[in-house]
């Protein structure tokens, strides 16, 4: 997704515990955050929803955070 969004971070690690989060890290946040945090609500409702068509409801148990915000 990030690809198609033409968007290279410079970090992305996987924590596993009460619930996975995808922490990525990119030099520009404008993109992925948006005006306060409206983008990233967005990516993690879109990206969650694609992977609950493929893979199911409980693979869907994820956070996806940008530079920590």
């Amino acid at each position: 997704l990030l690809l198609r969004l033409d968007i290279e971070p410079t970090g992305l690690t996987v924590s596993t515990g009460h619930r996975t989060v995808v922490a990525i890290t990119v030099e520009d946040t404008t993109l992925l955050v948006g005006p306060n945090g409206e983008h990233l609500r967005a990516l993690n409702t879109l990206t969650k929803r694609l992977v609950e068509q493929k893979y199911g409801v409980e693979a869907a148990s994820f956070l996806i955070d940008v530079n920590n915000y």
